[in-house]
């Protein structure tokens, strides 16, 4: 029983310290989607026009931003086009962040040796980081996609808006972040935050990149396969408003070999405090 009472506050201490990063970056995203919602009002009114703008472009060009011919006549294709691009760079980078500062942070700052000194294993210990970073995240993404669902559905001028579409989006958008805060985690233990870092930044934007210019660049299948963008399908989305479970398994895959990796080495790393 005590030692249950002391996983739970050790619990309550970690979501206590990530709780002003994930209240601030969602009154950010509020902020951010309440002027995607303005934007798309006014730029629907003028949608015949500048469709016949974009139907001029080559076809590549369209694809690699995600703009259909309803772009402007339609919240959910608007989104996947504009706002999801920008959640899913900025939310991923915030994610690895957040996974690199929960090991290999508090070993660079000696605040690691609180976490040992509590009657925990270091397994334990491990998971308890991994598993306060996916819980925040979800509240994170979750609360974020019902705040953009009620400030589109008051402010874009669409009469009806899919909610399928908002559960799928922010669904497949949480589970890169999950999958870049265990990666950043693993990262952080083994080579130091500062590296950890700036390797998983340049990943990340490479890889934003590299899904979005891969068609117009002509890039092979399997170069287009190394970018972690590439498994949440936006086209599906904005088109069918569902997820591609079979690409985003390979996510959860990923995320669990993480995980998994990143516990055993953390139980067997020599650390000098």
């Amino acid at each position: 029983m005590k030692a249950n009472r002391s996983l739970a506050a050790l619990y309550r201490q970690q979501f206590a310290s990530r709780s002003r990063s994930v209240i601030f970056l969602v009154i950010a995203w509020t902020l951010l989607g309440l002027l995607f919602a303005v934007v798309f009002k006014d730029l629907s009114r003028t949608a015949a026009q500048t469709i016949k703008i974009y139907q001029a472009l080559p076809p590549a060009i369209l694809h690699s931003f995600n703009i259909s011919n309803d772009y402007l006549t339609h919240v959910e294709k608007f989104l996947s086009g504009q706002f999801l691009s920008v959640y899913m760079l900025a939310g991923g980078i915030f994610a690895l962040f957040m996974g690199v500062g929960s090991i290999g942070g508090k070993i660079e700052d000696s605040t690691i040796a609180n976490l040992l000194n509590k009657p925990f294993s270091r397994a334990t210990i491990y998971l308890t980081q991994a598993i306060t970073n996916i819980v925040s995240l979800i509240i994170a993404s979750a609360a974020t996609g019902a705040i953009m669902y009620g400030l589109f559905a008051a402010f874009s001028g669409q009469k009806s808006i899919s909610v399928q579409y908002f559960v799928s989006a922010f669904s497949g958008a949480t589970i890169i972040f999950i999958t870049v805060a265990l990666l950043g985690q693993l990262l952080g233990m083994v080579i130091g935050k500062v590296k950890a870092q700036a390797a998983g930044s340049a990943f990340i934007v490479f890889s934003f990149f590299l899904n979005g210019l891969g068609a117009l660049a002509g890039a092979p299948t399997w170069l287009q396969n190394t970018s972690i963008f590439y498994y949440f399908n936006t086209v599906q989305l904005r088109d069918f408003y569902n997820l591609d479970m079979r690409r985003l398994a390979v996510l959860l895959v990923a995320s669990a070999v993480f995980l998994i990796i990143g516990t055993l080495w953390f139980r067997r790393k020599d650390l000098y405090l």
